[in-house]
């Protein structure tokens, strides 16, 4: 079995024999980052030298998501005794690493605001510049140079301008929305950040830190083109690349009405530009820049964004779009100064006033339509509608996160021959600032695509297991595959087992059933885990996807949660038959059953009747902020 050591130096080598992080994971740098792991890793390890370790591995040159990354690859792996030291003493490491990169931070922040005198007009110069400044003001309050800037986002600079001007230099209300969205998400991240930083979790701040400063530097952008149209009407050539620029297209657009217009987009190319270098990320962006030239016949092209093309072709080419974008995958893999697969997505449509909504909400939703290139015509209103709409709910949870408002609410489960309540389902909810209560069906598909998510689970978590701390009841709470592939929560729910053992014998972890079989290998490992610190088990909405049960039934659980469609249709012979025989096979292997979604009290006599042992539902109480 390797030693901790032989573990990170098998890692780093596995890095520099596959070629990643190349630029800095020199033999030397390796020596440095391996030792620093060491400490990080080592039960009383000396502080001084973990910040020493933290401040050397950004003086070298490591990139922040390298080092994250780097941190995870390496906590996956270290031996259980190690668990512990690494979860505290990782965070004094990435304090030592936060702390330099601010201070670089806010000096090049500080060249910003100096080299922007020139380019706005006297009358714009300090709004132009005002996220930069505010930023830097929010690093200064983490090095205690400064009190924080203003935390409001109606209320800081930036807001009094959206209130009294935006409207005269943004005359889409869409396109209004979106900049006012995205300063909103500056103050949400920063705060989140924030709280992260005071709580003496640097490593979550760090990763977040980089959200923060990302954004800052769109906004500012944004003011750029705002503030500099009529200076930028001469640069309308992309600096690298040599292609018309995004301003060139915006006023090309309107021109070709009735065209195709084609965007698309380098997949993960963040995470190139990270692992590799910017050199080899403009090494891609220039390759791809020649291709587009050189082996497509297109009429305009045109370098979008960072990793981002678009370009104007006859609109009876749209249909065969897809087709052209293969070939210019293939054309690319013959690069040989390209190293890794490049691998597009994009959207196209027939050029009108809505084709920029219609092609981004296209690309967002590549996932789901499961589809790497999107007609973006196929884009009814109503889904730009539902796409708003989601934006505005992710506000409310950014928001809800921020403000401690993502809070438990408690159903009980009770006996289903005496009616006595033995557990509590500890259900999530989110309170928005009307003090509307949210409930998981117009939250959860949102939340769980965000950065916050695997923070809400774990902040859902440690309240519950506070609220039965001094209780006698038992209680359950949901994980799902997510929740269990996230080494940080997994280790997290363990830490809270071994914080409250009392309390931990007395939960039950339930996992929707069509996640089980997702990964079978892991959640078994996961459930026999739970077993190490008497926790129960449970599979929830049992019987939706009709799976195997023989697969199912031996991944040792205590509970078993019958679907609700089974539940609400046991006036069906056919529905009852299924029931009973999910009944007898889990009692015959010891499995309690659970009859959720019981809503009346017909069908709390129809579960009764095909042997369902415990009951939850309307029928019995609503979820409630309050255990009775």
């Amino acid at each position: 079995m390797q030693t901790l050591t032989e573990h990170i130096a098998s890692v780093i080598h596995e890095y520099r024999e596959n070629r990643l992080f190349e630029e800095w994971l020199s033999t030397d740098t390796a020596s440095v980052f391996a030792k620093a792991f060491n400490l990080m890793c080592t039960h009383h390890a000396d502080k001084e030298q973990l910040f020493s370790g933290g401040k050397e591995l950004f003086r070298i040159g490591v990139p922040p998501g390298a080092m994250l990354l780097m941190i995870e690859k390496i906590q996956s792996h270290v031996p259980v005794e190690c668990i512990a030291t690494l979860a505290s003493q990782k965070h004094i490491l990435a304090y030592a690493y936060l702390m330099e990169k601010l201070d670089f931070d806010r000096r090049n922040l500080e060249h910003l605001v100096h080299d922007s005198v020139n380019l706005f007009t006297t009358a714009n110069h300090m709004i132009a510049i005002a996220h930069i400044r505010w930023l830097k003001q929010w690093i200064e309050a983490r090095m205690d140079i400064r009190t924080d800037p203003e935390m409001d986002s109606q209320r800081c600079e930036v807001g009094e301008w959206i209130a009294h001007s935006i409207a005269n230099y943004i005359l889409d209300p869409l396109r209004r929305s979106g900049f006012i969205h995205d300063h909103k998400t500056l103050h949400a991240i920063a705060e989140s950040t924030t709280i992260f930083f005071n709580r003496g979790e640097y490593l979550y701040a760090l990763e977040l830190y980089l959200d923060l400063r990302s954004f800052t530097l769109r906004l500012r952008e944004q003011f750029h083109f705002l503030f500099l149209r009529e200076k930028l009407e001469l640069l309308k050539i992309d600096s690298l690349t040599g292609l018309l620029n995004r301003f060139s297209l915006i006023d090309d657009l309107q021109q070709h009405q009735g065209a195709c217009y084609v965007v698309l987009n380098i997949r993960d190319f963040s995470k190139m530009n990270m692992l590799y270098g910017r050199g080899y990320g403009d090494e891609i962006i220039l390759s791809v820049a020649d291709v587009l030239q050189n082996y497509v016949p297109f009429k305009n092209i045109y370098r979008f964004y960072a990793d981002e093309f678009a370009f104007i072709v006859n609109p009876e080419i749209c249909p065969n779009v897809p087709a052209i974008l293969g070939k210019i995958e293939e054309e690319l893999e013959r690069n040989e100064r390209i190293l890794t697969t490049i691998v597009f997505y994009g959207a196209y449509g027939i050029i009108n006033d809505s084709i920029f909504d219609r092609c981004e909400y296209a690309m967002m939703s590549r996932h789901e339509r499961r589809e790497r290139f999107i007609n973006a015509d196929i884009i009814l209103p109503e889904e730009i509608d539902r796409f708003t709409e989601n934006l505005t709910i992710s506000q409310k949870l950014r928001i809800a996160f921020v403000t401690d408002n993502i809070v438990p609410y408690f159903q009980p489960i009770v006996s289903a021959t005496d009616q006595h309540v033995l557990k509590y389902e500890a259900l999530m909810r989110v309170i928005d600032e009307k003090g509307d209560v949210l409930t998981p069906g117009s939250f959860l598909p949102v939340l769980e695509h965000m950065y916050i998510y695997p923070e809400c689970t774990k902040m859902i978590c440690k309240k519950v297991f506070e609220a039965f701390e001094h209780r006698k009841e038992g209680f359950s709470i949901n994980f799902s595959i997510s929740d269990i592939q996230n080494d940080d929560t997994r280790l997290f729910l363990f830490a809270l087992f071994e914080k409250y053992p009392e309390t931990a014998s007395r939960c039950t972890v339930e996992l929707l059933e069509t996640q089980a079989v997702i990964d079978y290998k892991r959640v078994n490992d996961f459930f026999t885990l739970l077993k190490s610190y008497k926790v129960k088990s449970a599979l929830d909405d049992f019987g939706a996807g009709f799976s195997n049960f023989a697969y199912v039934f031996n991944l040792n659980i205590d509970y078993i949660k019958i679907d609700g469609s089974i539940i609400q249709r046991l006036e069906d012979p056919k529905m009852a038959l299924l029931a009973k025989t999910i009944v007898s096979m889990a009692h015959d292997l010891g499995i309690m059953t659970i009859a959720e979604f019981v809503s009346s009290p017909k069908l709390h006599e129809e579960c009764i009747a095909v042997g369902i042992d415990l009951l939850q539902g309307y029928d019995i109480a609503l979820p409630s902020p309050v255990i009775d």
